[in-house]
Order: structure tokens, then sequence, then C-alpha cells
């Protein structure tokens, strides 16, 4: 993944509409086109959101769907999966198989992780 194109923490909550001083950014994985992020909307490590996010033909990033807890999230398209986000055991690497495709990630702490399709 190109880390260029992660936004920074700060810039994703404001986009989110996230309280900063309460909402933390767990993990983020972007393309050229679009993204996910994990927010922990109050610190509390309970009440987790997968924000996605997309970019517009100037290139601006703009919030999409929000969906709230759960352990997994996965967006398909014509080509096939081309976001997700979702926890395992522990943080370090991990290979993901949904269904005949294998998403290598690296998960932080708590476990969560991000990907996103090559665009």
């Amino acid at each position: 993944m190109d880390n260029s194109l992660v936004p920074s923490d700060a810039e994703l909550l404001a986009l989110g509409g996230w309280d900063a001083r309460r909402a933390r950014v767990l993990v983020a994985a972007f393309n050229r086109n679009d993204g996910i992020a994990v927010v922990d909307t109050n610190d509390d490590g309970v009440s987790v959101e997968f924000e996605e996010f997309g970019r517009d033909a100037e290139g601006r990033l703009h919030p999409g769907d929000s969906t709230g807890s759960g352990e997994l999230v996965l967006r398909y398209d014509d080509s096939g999966l081309y976001r997700a986000a979702g926890r395992v055991a522990g943080p370090g690497p991990s290979v993901i198989r949904v269904e005949a495709q294998d998403l290598n990630v690296t998960a932080v702490e708590g476990g969560w992780w991000a990907w996103v399709r090559r665009a």
C-alpha cells in the first residue's frame, strides 16, 4: 500500500464528523480512488465504525457509507472485492481468506486491519 495516499487521522476524523477529542482512527487503507478507515468513535474500544471514503474527479476525499459495530465489512463491485476491514486475534501480518481471494494485511493493536484493491 502506498502510504502517501492515506490521509492523516485528523483529516479522516474531520471528514467523518467525529470529535477528535474522543474518536481515534485505528487503521486505514487507501488507493488513489477510495479507502476505508476503522474508527473508534469514543475511544472506548467497543464503539467501532467502518467509514468508507471516495474521491471526486478533482481528487478531493469525501465520506461515504459508515457501518457500525461488527468484526468484518466487505464491499464488492463488478470486478469483485474492492474494500474490506475487520478484526483478527492480534496484531501483525495475517492472511484473510475471502471466498477464493487471500488478502495480505497487517493488523494493528487490537487486531484491526483494513484493505483496498489497487486502483
